[in-house]
């Protein structure tokens, strides 16, 4: 049986508000809050502590996501990842561009020409199709400090009139590029297997992109490296859950994920402001969230009055008086509140105070001290 946590009093604290002082006797604004993320899904930090536990990843994943079972994509699933726009790219290891031949040896400039693309390298100018097709026996390497990509390049002029790279991918390569640069490489093996089995999903359910790609290759969409990003505990971990997604109902789902929960994890429409409801993606307890390794359990951040009310900006009438909570989701993100001026009080979202603030999450607690 699995060793459960009880929740810090910390976190039973920062579930309340707290009684401010009058703005006059206050010097600082103490702000209290715990986790890291949008607390939709899967915490990462949660995953290794239940991996801690002796839970698998198949376990870790049930619980994250309510009343879901693990099915198989076809083997065939691709990934488009635009890698830059620009003016434009270079390079190396291609033998093909459409039907046209490439030196693997030769690094090519690609540059728009009207609306086709055009190469040039060793001696020769390439001029091929409106979306070029780059390919090579191996990886390819992208100019620009991107680094090495396995599948093709897709070279074409993008919505914004520059040149697009876009690496199509296969979907198991593709999850070789994003474990480790989602998870730390030297957590256990199934809170990395929980990892590539979210990611995998979440990048075959989510499509973040238009123009011929599907996503990009940061936290917009979830980081992907390609070949530097790839290690052997993360590869192992993809080759452990080979095609896995988290589906519900039988069809596979939206999986997501972020660093840490700080002990219970939000339901989707709190998390993501104005989305509907999903069944798979309600709050629920995450003691395993709160092991010691987590720096990001619990945290506190303190401003001078005159600092926050600076941060405030025009939410803010007059001098500071209280920031009240007046709603909280399932696991105490605040969903709206008030700051209370000494000439009017201003409603706002959580994801409001926590931009102003540079919080961690929007699971915090306001006083005034």
């Amino acid at each position: 049986m699995l060793r459960t946590f009880r929740l810090t009093p910390l976190l039973v604290i920062v579930a309340a508000c707290f009684a401010v002082a009058p703005a006059g006797a206050a010097q600082r604004l103490v702000v209290r809050g715990a986790g890291f993320g949008h607390g939709v899904g899967m915490s990462q930090y949660g995953a290794q502590g239940y991996a801690l536990q002796g839970a698998n990843y198949r376990t870790i994943l049930a619980h994250y996501y309510a009343g879901t079972r693990l099915g198989r994509v076809p083997a065939s699933s691709v990934v488009r990842v635009l890698l830059r726009r620009g003016r434009t790219a270079t390079f190396t290891g291609a033998t093909r561009a459409g039907r046209s031949r490439l030196n693997a040896a030769t690094t090519y400039r690609a540059a728009l020409s009207g609306s086709n693309v055009v190469l040039a390298g060793g001696g020769r100018t390439v001029r091929v199709a409106q979306r070029a097709r780059i390919a090579g026996p191996g990886p390819l390497t992208v100019g620009g400090g991107l680094g090495r990509y396995r599948g093709t390049l897709e070279l074409s002029r993008g919505d914004d009139g520059g040149l697009q790279v876009v690496n199509a991918v296969g979907i198991e390569d593709y999850v070789r590029g994003v474990v480790s640069a989602e998870m730390y490489a030297s957590w256990l093996p199934d809170a990395l297997r929980a990892q590539a089995v979210a990611a995998r999903t979440y990048a075959l359910t989510i499509r973040k992109g238009d123009d011929g790609f599907d996503h990009f290759n940061d936290t917009s969409s979830q980081v992907y490296g390609g070949v530097r990003a790839e290690t052997a505990a993360t590869d192992a971990a993809v080759a452990a859950t080979r095609l896995q997604v988290v589906t519900y109902r039988g069809r596979a789902v939206p999986t997501y994920f972020y660093a840490s929960s700080g002990g219970r994890t939000e339901n989707a429409e709190v998390g993501f402001a104005g989305s509907s409801p999903e069944p798979w993606l309600v709050g629920v307890a995450d003691p395993y969230d709160l092991w010691s390794g987590n720096p990001y359990r619990s945290w506190t951040r303190s401003f001078t009055v005159a600092d926050a009310e600076r941060r405030l900006g025009s939410t803010l009438d007059g001098s500071l008086v209280a920031i009240r909570v007046l709603r909280r989701g399932f696991s105490g993100r605040v969903v709206s509140a008030e700051v209370v001026g000494s000439d009017g009080a201003t409603t706002v979202t959580g994801d409001q105070l926590a931009a102003a603030f540079g919080l961690w999450s929007t699971w915090a607690s306001y006083t005034l001290r």
